[in-house]
């Protein structure tokens, strides 16, 4: 849901695997490119129901669900139970760092 917003609203869910070409493309010689698993360990608190609760006025906005059919202590519920049941890592998302020089500047 929270993917779909940002689609929804015009966001490119998909920027940072293309990252790096772009800032070449605009010039820039790459010096640094990595990415890192954003992970949720199974003994920290999940900022997922935060997250849904922040975005929710977002995600009614776009279409993505509608008011009254997303109940956020329900949410935040299962989203608990799950993390608890699968007693492992939550992989939530990948970050991505693309550091460039303008070619011009060496």
């Amino acid at each position: 849901m929270a993917w779909d917003t940002v689609a929804a609203e015009g966001g490119d869910v998909a920027l940072g695997y293309r990252l790096a070409s772009l800032i070449r493309a605009a010039g820039f010689a790459i010096e640094h490119a990595r990415s890192e698993g954003v992970l949720i360990q199974p003994w920290e608190e999940s900022f997922l129901p935060t997250l849904m609760q922040v975005m929710l006025p977002r995600m009614i906005e776009k279409g993505v669900v509608r008011k009254g059919e997303l109940d956020l202590d329900t949410l935040a519920h299962r989203i608990d139970e799950e993390h608890r049941a699968a007693d492992g890592t939550i992989f939530w998302d990948l970050a991505f760092l693309v550091s460039g020089r303008h070619k011009s500047d060496r």
